[in-house]
């Protein structure tokens, strides 16, 4: 019966350990989507005519075996329509109403 008890407790920590690491990945990649849309809202890039640089919204080399979240959200940002990119790498939202849900 010991070893049950023991085989248990260690599923339950197991599990424990997934699920607390899986609500870190989910913060972290919230906190880099609101990152992208403050510094686009703060800086007006709200056209194609006013967008604007973000060096650290593309993946860096050098910072290899580190998750990047921020380039990954900007992915799905541009993948959703939600930010648009100029043919100079430039970034702007395009659906202005998310800027009232944040």
């Amino acid at each position: 019966m010991y070893e049950n008890g023991q085989i248990i407790l260690a599923i339950c920590i197991l599990i424990g350990v997934y699920v607390l690491n899986r609500k870190v990945q989910t913060w972290s990649a919230k906190k880099a989507y609101l990152s992208i849309f403050n510094d686009l809202k703060r800086q007006r890039a709200l056209a194609p005519s006013s967008a604007v640089n973000l060096p650290d919204a593309k993946m860096v080399i050098t910072r290899m075996g580190m998750k990047n979240y921020r380039s990954n959200a900007m992915e799905y940002l541009i993948a959703g329509n939600v930010v648009g990119v100029t043919d100079k790498g430039k970034y702007y939202l395009k659906d202005l109403k998310h800027l009232t849900s944040i």
